[in-house]
């Protein structure tokens, strides 16, 4: 059943401003923004980290924080929420207005089944009955792509993966058919084939439903593929608004433009490419690594056996990018643990520099971890918010005791310079920095004591694409100047691209195929690589 046809605007906002607490003086995050959503349309609000997306669509949700102060006129559906209680708001929210967040793991309760989750919403606005709540949860739970949704409605949160989280996500926030859905960077954390099921998912319970849609995302392939229209915020401002077609092939504003030449698609990764990669001394040297897991299982059953890493060979040369693509599962990141040695390999063999990894153990394993050094993809996880940048870029030459205090200081300090940083961030603490700082921070860090080998995994997914574009040439300066060689490992194609001499495309614990960039890009071989190209957001509008 569809929303009956409406000219109104279901969201109309106007002049809205908000502003929050500063230590010094107050932050204007939204200056005087107007839009406007019509009944089945989906607008996409786009800009970096700070541009004011999120604090606008928080602003219309209700959900800014406490001690913020917020001016001008929402009216959703009809209703001026500027003005309402917070019952009232409470009301509005999952019946007139869903949402869904950028974190699912955040999100969801742990400790209740998925489908008591989704069925929660339909009791508190629909007065539905408990067990009517349940079965049409069910329902939801399918109509959001869910597989086996009986069987995943009584499953928790952490035994569903990022997918299947966010389509829970998906089935709580249109439970009530609201008539207006915000979307907050709904897919940032999920690889291109997942995001591409997600977005197809919402995409056609919203148009099921004629529900207005407000799609926040940093992503512009996901803006082009997805969005009616466009719209680009920048230091609280609307800058820029349009067709897809309009705005991001022919940006009026200079900010648009800077973001899309940020922008790492397929032509543009191939036209700034690396030389093809000479013949490199190999440095590492994996041959028939294979990692298994055991499942436990029932009282009277033998355990079974999982392979996450089946028969997985490969080299990295002194000097080269080495890069490991594939979807979450596919085995990638633990292929990168079995390089640090943060797990050990069920079987097969693993050198560095000729040296026998795979079976060094005690004090001579963690004198060989001084070699190789791991650059996490969240920064915010990986480093510790009660310590100084100083401290935690000394932090691993005081576990190894390289150097006195007074060297180390001087060592951190002259890491901060390397990674292009100003010296003022070393008595700064790491929630005091933006994600592009923090993580260069962790890249100091992981430099400290000069490795030969870094391994980055998903080093920038979680970073807008102008920061990721710097964070990729400040890891290409580096290599250029230090000799470092890279195990880079991403889920996506096109920043692989930019950085790799070679790629190899891993499912299901294998690897499908190995080669060169251009030979990846070019002629891909199996239908997996072929299929992750084609799911790249944004490939009509910024092909190249």
């Amino acid at each position: 059943m569809t929303r009956p046809p409406n000219r109104e605007p279901v969201l109309r906002v106007r002049d809205l401003t908000v502003t929050y607490h500063g230590i010094d003086s107050p932050i204007t995050a939204v200056r005087g923004v107007d839009l406007d959503i019509m009944p089945g349309e989906v607008v996409a609000l786009v800009g970096e980290s700070g541009s004011g997306k999120s604090s606008t669509a928080h602003a219309v949700v209700g959900l800014l924080p406490p001690g913020s102060r917020m001016t001008g006129s929402i009216r959703v559906d009809g209703v001026e929420m500027s003005t309402l209680s917070q019952a009232r708001l409470c009301d509005i929210r999952g019946r007139v207005i869903g949402f869904v967040p950028q974190d699912p793991s955040l999100s969801l309760d742990p400790t209740k089944r998925v489908g008591d989750q989704v069925a929660e919403v339909l009791r508190i606005h629909d007065a539905t009955s408990q067990r009517a709540a349940r079965s049409r949860a069910v329902d939801l739970l399918e109509a959001a792509g869910l597989p086996d949704p009986a069987v995943r409605a009584k499953q928790y949160p952490h035994e569903l993966s990022g997918g299947m989280r966010q389509r829970v996500l998906i089935a709580a926030a249109l439970a009530c058919r609201p008539a207006l859905v915000i979307a907050d960077e709904p897919t940032s954390a999920l690889d291109v084939t997942v995001q591409a099921q997600i977005l197809d998912s919402l995409d056609q319970l919203t148009r099921d439903m004629g529900t207005a849609v407000l799609l926040v995302t940093h992503d512009l392939g996901v803006a082009a593929d997805r969005a009616r229209r466009v719209v680009v915020m920048s230091t609280g401002r609307i800058v820029e608004h349009g067709t897809p077609q309009t705005v991001l092939r022919s940006p009026a504003h200079s900010y648009t433009q800077r973001l899309i030449a940020s922008i790492p698609t397929l032509g543009t990764a191939m036209a700034r490419g690396r030389p093809e990669p000479r013949e490199a001394t190999p440095l590492l040297v994996a041959h028939r690594l294979v990692k298994e897991y055991r499942h436990p299982g029932r009282s009277g059953r033998r355990r079974s056996r999982f392979r996450a890493v089946d028969d997985v060979s490969f080299t990295i040369g002194k000097g080269e990018t080495f890069a490991i693509v594939g979807e979450s599962g596919s085995g990638k990141s633990t292929t990168a643990r079995l390089i640090t040695r943060l797990t050990s390999a069920t079987a097969g063999d693993l050198t560095l520099g000729g040296i026998d990894l795979a079976r060094t153990k005690g004090e001579a394993l963690r004198q060989m971890r001084k070699r190789i050094q791991l650059v996490h993809q969240n920064p915010d996880a990986s480093l510790d918010p009660r310590m100084t940048v100083e401290a935690i870029v000394e932090e691993p030459m005081w576990a190894f005791g390289v150097g006195t205090a007074p060297l180390r200081r001087a060592r951190a300090a002259d890491l901060v310079d390397q990674v292009a940083l100003p010296r003022s961030v070393l008595q700064r603490r790491a929630r005091e920095l933006s994600g592009g700082q923090r993580q260069r921070v962790a890249i100091a860090r992981a430099l400290a004591l000069q490795p030969e080998l870094l391994v980055c995994d998903e080093p920038v997914s979680a970073l807008d694409v102008t920061v990721q574009a710097q964070i990729l040439d400040l890891l290409t300066g580096l290599q250029a100047e230090l000799g470092l060689s890279y195990l880079f490992i991403s889920h996506d194609l096109a920043v692989v691209g930019q950085i790799s001499d070679r790629v190899a495309v891993m499912r299901n614990g294998r690897i499908l195929e190995l080669g060169t960039t251009e030979e990846i890009f070019s002629a891909p071989q199996s239908a997996y690589t072929r299929q992750l190209l084609d799911a790249i957001p944004g490939r009509g509008v910024f092909s190249a």
